[in-house]
């Protein structure tokens, strides 16, 4: 289902493997690989990018009294939303509500508690453990810490998860129930998640796919005259079963935008999707982009990181761009991408060329 929008991009935020901030993801140098140990005893697992804890950014949330038990995805999150408001220049944050994208969730306390469950008996389930490995826990720390008392939601998928927040967005903007809405996407890694990513043979041995962790952040409201990066359009409900359906939803949803001659962000190159990404963007006619290093899968962390690299490669020769969003176990969605010229915008150049 294409959804025509009107949303200003008036805040962004990341945390990535390669650092803090969206200038990590903006930056040309090959992200560097780790490795997390392997639950079945071995010394290495296989690689991943990993976002260090201890850098002074993020150090400093782990310090804060009600962030000291939390998962690493609450502190990536707790950064990233940070970001987006700091990069606003200030909002009212009575009108402010939040929408998380996340697949996996909490999965470092989801392991621990199930596995100390299982060792030691139901009795001696961990009760600090216990209320972290709910999905909407992050959401609601941020929430607490930032003092945010509008609604605050998680939705859960793969990485189309991410248009489906950004979709819940612009109901309640349209609906007039806030001024902004702050959109997260994030994830982390533990070796449990690894492991699933080699059963259903996303990672094995060979292929290009690197399992990630972070977080992006965006900040939306409606749009005004004077704002000049939009989100004008997306798309979701391209859902498949199998690679035959995945190959037809991804035509339908690219074509449900009708023009065929915008640039596309590719992102799908290291996954089983990126030969179809690949001959359904050459059969739309269009232009690919994404020449940055490759950012790993985080499923909605990673597509909040194309959707920040994709925002920050508009110009006014390329004032559109489209990126679609590869859900890898349910469903296609894209975002359509719009640089406004405003008034101020025009008046300036008209002084530049006088």
């Amino acid at each position: 289902m294409i959804r025509k929008c009107n949303l200003a991009v008036c805040g962004r935020g990341a945390v990535t493997p390669r650092g803090i901030g969206v200038s990590s993801l903006l930056d040309r140098d090959a992200w560097k690989a780790g490795t997390i140990p392997s639950l079945a005893g071995k010394k290495e697992g296989p690689a991943v990018f990993r976002v260090d804890l201890h850098q002074d950014k993020l150090a400093q949330w782990q310090q804060h009294p009600r962030l000291r038990r939390v998962s690493p995805i609450t502190f990536f999150m707790m950064e990233a939303a940070q970001q987006a408001l700091d990069d606003s220049g200030g909002i009212d944050n009575n009108r402010l509500g939040i929408v998380v994208a996340l697949s996996g969730g909490c999965f470092v306390y989801m392991r621990r508690f199930f596995q100390d469950m299982l060792r030691e008996g139901r009795r001696f389930a961990s009760p600090l453990l216990f209320p972290e490995t709910v999905y909407n826990a992050p959401a609601s720390h941020v929430a607490s810490v930032l003092k945010i008392p509008g609604p605050c939601y998680s939705v859960v998928g793969d990485g189309s998860a991410w248009v489906t927040a950004i979709a819940t967005a612009a109901c309640w903007l349209e609906l007039g129930q806030l001024e902004h809405v702050l959109v997260l996407g994030a994830e982390e890694l533990d070796a449990v998640a690894l492991e699933a990513f080699q059963a259903v043979g996303w990672s094995k041995k060979g292929r290009p796919f690197v399992a990630a962790e972070g977080a992006g952040a965006l900040l939306l409201r409606r749009s005004r005259s004077a704002d000049r990066t939009r989100i004008t359009a997306m798309a979701e409900g391209f859902t498949y079963r199998n690679k035959a359906q995945a190959r037809r939803a991804a035509s339908e949803c690219l074509k449900s935008f009708g023009d065929s001659d915008v640039h596309f962000h590719r992102s799908a190159q290291n996954t089983w999707l990126g030969s179809i990404e690949e001959e359904t963007i050459r059969r739309q006619g269009g232009i690919c982009e994404g020449d940055l290093p490759y950012c790993g899968e985080a499923f909605s962390a990673s597509a909040a990181w194309h959707t920040v690299r994709a925002l920050s490669s508009l110009s006014p020769e390329r004032s559109e761009l489209r990126v679609p969003v590869w859900g890898l176990n349910e469903q296609i969605s894209a975002l359509h991408l719009s640089l406004t010229e405003t008034e101020s915008s025009r008046v300036g150049s008209r002084e530049a060329i006088a």
